[in-house]
């Protein structure tokens, strides 16, 4: 075979090799994006329950002001992160703030009753299952992302055209997960 043809050959094969790895990391991108977009939305029904079942209590329990007050600021602290880890780490110290709530909830039989509460309680839990199957469907997006990027020969092709890691929905260390808790 003529070299000029060979070498044109072995060109048009790089070409099509660095369309097509581009292309795959682009899509497991996308996918890391796309179940991203789902945990958002089921934090956005969870974010919008939560205040619904503070009033239920608090219609039951209106002396409890700190662990409204506590819930209320851990709520927002939740709502004004954008960043996955940050974003766990503040749900982690939400639900500790919720667990008191539900707590209070424990104590008194009028509120453990009342059907309005209960209803709620019910569709918050089922929000939480949803966010832990969208958690582990993004994490598992992200973690494949992350490693098509990171092997090698693709980790060349990802740095040139700009693609980078992912965070993952978690609390890393021990550290982050006291800190979660004790930041009220």
């Amino acid at each position: 075979m003529n070299p000029l043809v060979a070498g044109i050959v072995l060109l048009l094969a790089l070409v099509v090799w660095i369309a097509l790895a581009t292309s795959r990391i682009a899509q497991m991108r996308s996918r890391a994006r796309s179940r991203w977009q789902a945990i958002e939305q089921q934090l956005q029904q969870r974010w919008e329950l939560i205040p619904n079942v503070v009033a239920s209590v608090q219609e039951h329990a209106p002396q409890e002001t700190e662990i409204y007050d506590r819930v209320q600021a851990a709520l927002a602290r939740s709502r004004a992160e954008t960043n996955p880890r940050a974003l766990a780490l503040a749900e982690e110290g939400l639900k500790e703030v919720m667990k008191k709530l539900f707590e209070l909830v424990a104590q008194d039989s009028v509120i453990r009753t009342d059907k309005q509460f209960n209803e709620l309680a019910q569709r918050l839990e089922q929000v939480e299952d949803a966010i832990q199957k969208a958690k582990k469907h993004y994490n598992a997006a992200t973690r494949n992302y992350n490693l098509e990027i990171q092997a090698f020969p693709k980790s060349f092709l990802a740095n040139l055209f700009g693609f980078r890691d992912r965070q993952t929905y978690s609390i890393t260390d021990k550290t982050e997960q006291r800190s979660a808790r004790t930041h009220f």
